[in-house]
């Protein structure tokens, strides 16, 4: 991968982790609940431990995450780089995986 790849990539992981509030214009800690608009204008909310009732099957349940996972992917050669291991998923880092290498085995 190019210099000029790895810092792109860089780019696209540091937006898809962005904690700033357009609302109250602040930066929020990570790990800080958004309890502002900033969960819909942020990329990387974290929600308020709150509890929630919903409709049967799903019953009651907590949404204080809000990223499960985030994907960063170039197409064109079928990388893209997964986050899945932390909540929210940005900070529990990226791993490679390449579409075309993954289709040949099947």
């Amino acid at each position: 991968m190019s210099i000029m790849a790895i810092s792109q990539l860089n780019n696209a992981i540091k937006i898809l982790s962005d904690c700033y509030d357009s609302y109250t214009c602040l930066t929020r800690d990570k790990f800080f609940p958004s309890w502002t608009n900033n969960i819909l204008c942020t990329i990387c909310a974290l929600y308020p431990d709150f509890t929630y009732k919903a409709q049967e099957p799903l019953g009651i349940f907590k949404a204080h995450i809000a990223n499960m996972w985030s994907l960063v992917a170039y197409p064109e050669t079928g990388d893209f780089w997964l986050a899945i291991n932390g909540f929210p998923a940005q900070y529990g880092g990226y791993v490679h995986f390449n579409l075309k290498e993954l289709l040949q085995r099947s």
